[in-house]
């Protein structure tokens, strides 16, 4: 499991934004509602963004937290990964979950979903 070319991460996590935030200003159940987003990248921003401040702007700002699943990344590429982590979640989850093998992918989103 290795995808190839450009990752946008902060740009993802922007595009989260756009849409996500104007859905959650008129939800007229939000404040018993959780929002959240699970971001799944095979590698660390390679589009000269900052998507860790993008992640705790969404956390701090808007009260949505960001899970990142890491799929078969380089070993330089997962402090970057679990800044991100840590900064779309408060500090709650201040490590992505790293998945090796693709059999591995459903339970990491799983036990999020959970």
């Amino acid at each position: 499991m290795r995808g190839s070319g450009p990752t946008p991460l902060a740009g993802s996590l922007q595009a989260i934004e756009d849409y996500v935030v104007p859905i959650r200003a008129t939800d007229a159940q939000r404040s018993c509602r959780d929002y959240s987003v699970i971001l799944v990248t095979d590698g660390a921003e390679s589009c000269n963004g900052n998507p860790v401040t993008i992640a705790r702007e969404l956390h701090d700002v808007y009260g949505i937290t960001v899970y990142v699943i890491a799929v078969s990344v380089r070993a330089d590429e997962e402090a970057s990964l679990n800044a991100i982590a840590n900064a779309g979640s408060g500090g709650v989850n201040p490590v992505a979950t790293f998945v090796r093998r693709p059999e591995d992918l459903v339970p990491a989103l799983t036990s999020i979903i959970e």
